[in-house]
């Protein structure tokens, strides 16, 4: 009897596993034998990348993933730098296509790849609906910018708004349903329509559908610049809070005596966007806003709320000047070995991202061997290629003979991601600890000038310790 108990529970499991997961069948015949990885964003305010999954593209194009979807959202596919994405909904099968990217589409080295995946299945799809709707949008706002421009779309947007409701009323998605709301609480924002009125719609008296872009990237938009939109008196005591008080309670409080902050819930999270939004705003400091983000952490009761902080916190003080550098192990392009920044753990490191394509790039380096030669004992230069073509970038680094490491990127895309690669060259120097010294560094010339100053107070400091002692 036991036994029967046992074998009825395991196949009771076996089938709640089985359909708890959300099942991706794709076909990308232009990347066999590639990686394909699955990820998505861990908020919608700071959109930390979160690694999912990864597949290996079979000899035939085909991928499969098999993932425990908890909630529908947005969920990316990324093949080399090649990006798509999919909402994908819990329980559900999905039959894709990853078509070939167009490269004459690409301009310069920091416009993002995307492709649309071709969707053969289900028919009735989340996704076909938020295309067919982005379409009517897009047309809507081509056929109406002048209005938008002049500040007369108020009437089209409330013609469009009932159109729009006619179109979709049989569609009962939750989730499009407040896709589409937010993007037309988007369009009267645009259109300066009664912001009391939007907030009053769309945010007042509502939970927050933490999972939904469209709808985050209207909450964004809402409270984009409100700092700034406080009275001066306001805005001035927030600065001394967060650069000198640093502290969140302080800042709850004030927070709280403002428009458009109607409950604990709303502050916490409003708090975190305007956090976020003013982390390069010179009137406040960085340190202040790591420390109220890692406050609201360990102050708020809602679990979502600590995580967006701590991601967000996560976010910002990446590669900023005192956090550790993201490690890397990356092949040689002048030997066979790899090198690692845990190799240099007694000099500088200066990191140099750069390509053969890259004309100010190849123009550096004879500033960058002058200041090679005259730091040698106490710095390294690793210069890392994002060529496509490892051998290009090989043929480019042995002909040359310059004195320090050359490696490749190697694929790792992730590595780009984390040292936010968009342009180059682009230099950062780490110390001998590890951690980020000057986030981007300048150019050879100037950061001469810095090493200077920086060897001459470590010869001071060495010198003190010395006469300490």
């Amino acid at each position: 009897m036991k036994k029967k108990y046992f074998l009825l529970l395991s196949i009771l499991f076996l089938c709640f596993n089985a359909i708890s997961q959300t099942i991706i069948k794709g076909h990308a015949p232009d990347y066999k034998g590639k990686k394909i990885t699955l990820f998505t964003y861990a908020n919608f305010i700071s959109k930390n990348q979160k690694t999912l999954a990864e597949s290996l593209i079979d000899s035939s194009g085909n991928f499969n993933f098999s993932y425990p979807i908890k909630e529908t959202s947005l969920y990316l596919f990324k093949i080399e730098d090649i990006k798509s994405m999919l909402y994908l909904e819990p329980d559900s099968i999905y039959e894709v296509t990853f078509p070939e990217f167009d490269t004459s589409q690409i301009r310069l080295y920091s416009e993002e790849k995307w492709v649309d995946f071709i969707i053969h299945s289900p028919q009735n799809d989340l996704n076909k609906l938020i295309i067919n709707f982005s379409a009517l949008y897009d047309e809507f706002v081509k056929a109406h910018l002048t209005h938008f421009i002049a500040k007369r779309a108020k009437k089209p947007v409330e013609e469009f708004e009932k159109n729009v409701a006619e179109t979709y009323q049989n569609a009962d998605n939750p989730y499009f349903k407040t896709w589409v709301d937010a993007s037309i609480a988007t369009l009267k924002l645009t259109a300066l329509m009664n912001k009391d009125k939007i907030f009053d719609q769309y945010i007042a008296h509502r939970d927050i559908p933490y999972r939904n872009d469209a709808y985050m990237d209207f909450f964004r938009q809402f409270y984009e610049g409100y700092l700034q939109d406080l009275p001066s008196a306001s805005y001035h005591t927030i600065k001394k809070i967060v650069n000198d008080k640093m502290s969140w309670q302080d800042l709850k409080e004030i927070l709280s005596h403002h428009q458009y902050v109607s409950s604990d819930t709303l502050l916490e999270l409003v708090a975190i966007n305007i956090l976020y939004d003013n982390f390069h705003n010179k009137d406040f400091s960085k340190k202040g806003i790591l420390i109220i983000l890692s406050q609201i952490a360990d102050a708020t009761k809602i679990e979502t709320h600590r995580n967006i902080a701590l991601e967000v916190k996560e976010k910002l003080s990446s590669t900023i000047p005192g956090s550790y550098a993201p490690v890397w192990e990356l092949p040689s392009l002048t030997s066979d070995d790899t090198v690692k920044l845990s190799d240099f753990k007694d000099k500088l490191v200066l990191l140099d991202f750069w390509a053969t394509w890259c004309v100010p790039c190849i123009k550096e380096f004879p500033a960058l061997n002058v200041l090679y030669e005259k730091y040698k004992k106490d710095i390294v230069i690793v210069s890392i290629s994002i060529d496509k073509k490892r051998k290009k970038a090989e043929r480019f680094a042995k002909k040359k003979h310059y004195p320090w490491y050359f490696v490749h990127f190697d694929g790792n895309y992730d590595l780009l991601e984390s040292y936010k690669v968009k342009t180059i060259p682009l230099y950062y120097l780490i110390d001998s600890n590890g951690k980020v010294l000057l986030s981007p560094a300048p150019r050879a010339e100037e950061l001469d000038k810095y090493l200077a100053k920086f060897f001459t107070k470590a010869k001071k400091r060495r010198k003190s310790s010395v006469l300490d002692y």
